[in-house]
């Protein structure tokens, strides 16, 4: 069976929301119910919480794209979600090379965008970005909650690592105490745009 492909939007969290993130079932209990979906995840960033994630799996990005189709659905879902979020900063579609639900659901999320610098092909990006979850895995068992990584749908130049953490702290602990890592970590920006990000996710 396929993997599910993985809807990530980032968005600006509304004062309803901060206060009380289960506002946000309103809209998850009308998702649930289209075919195709799989699961959702949503919470606050922790670098800045006046964003927050949603991530939800779908069997396929053509079921959400029937979704927003849906002249009665996706309006619902739109008038429900006025109350969660204040508006988009981004949205991706994210074909994962592994299942992530352990990621998404571990104490600390990790949601990495790296979008490849101009000057770099991808073919040389891909070189050294593969080895870089399978590395961390060998080198810190005891942190890290196995998740995946893999290219947006949007823009082939796209990518994201999703990861799971006890928390922020022990993440960066973790990395500081593993040099060659570091140094791996390092070599990938450089061929890339990275925008790090953890949050505290909560599964519906």
């Amino acid at each position: 069976m396929p993997l599910p492909v993985a809807e990530i939007a980032k968005l600006v969290a509304s004062d309803a929301y901060r206060a009380d993130p289960t506002v946000v079932n309103e809209a998850l209990e009308i998702l649930a119910k289209t075919p195709g979906f799989i699961a959702a995840w949503h919470g606050l960033e922790i670098q800045d919480p006046q964003y927050l994630y949603a991530v939800i799996l779908w069997e396929s990005v053509e079921h959400h794209r029937a979704l927003i189709a849906d002249q009665v659905a996706y309006p619902a879902i739109g008038e429900k979600m006025r109350k969660v979020s204040n508006g988009r900063v981004w949205l991706y579609h994210v074909h994962f090379n592994a299942e992530v639900d352990k990621a998404l659901n571990a104490p600390t999320t990790e949601l990495a965008l790296m979008t490849v610098k101009d000057s770099v092909e991808t073919s040389q990006y891909l070189e050294t970005a593969k080895t870089i979850v399978p590395q961390i895995y060998s080198t810190l068992p005891n942190e890290v909650f196995e998740g995946g990584w893999g290219p947006t749908v949007e823009n082939d130049r796209k990518f994201m690592i999703c990861l799971g953490w006890h928390s922020v702290e022990r993440f960066f602990a973790a990395f500081k105490g593993a040099p060659e890592l570091f140094a791996r970590i390092t070599a990938l920006k450089e061929l890339s745009e990275v925008d790090l990000r953890h949050a505290k996710l909560t599964k519906y």
